[in-house]
């Protein structure tokens, strides 16, 4: 399954690419970095983040009451 996740990825990476081709858009050509547009990313991550550490914890907690207790 994680080998078809892998080729997928690289499916749309090389999607993205031909668009890219055909309408003439440079790839690398137009990043200009600032610690604005920095502090501007890490913080629009935050929310997506809490959600995946909060949801995994709730799996965690669901799976560690199935297990057998031993006392």
């Amino acid at each position: 399954m994680f080998g078809k996740a892998i080729i997928f990825e690289l499916i749309l990476l090389l999607f993205a690419w031909l668009v890219a081709w055909l309408f003439s858009i440079p790839l690398w050509g137009e990043d200009k970095w600032n610690w604005l547009g920095f502090a501007l990313g890490i913080t629009s991550t935050l929310p997506m983040l809490s959600m995946f550490f909060w949801l995994f914890a709730i799996q965690v907690g669901a799976k560690s009451k199935d297990l057998p207790n031993d006392g």
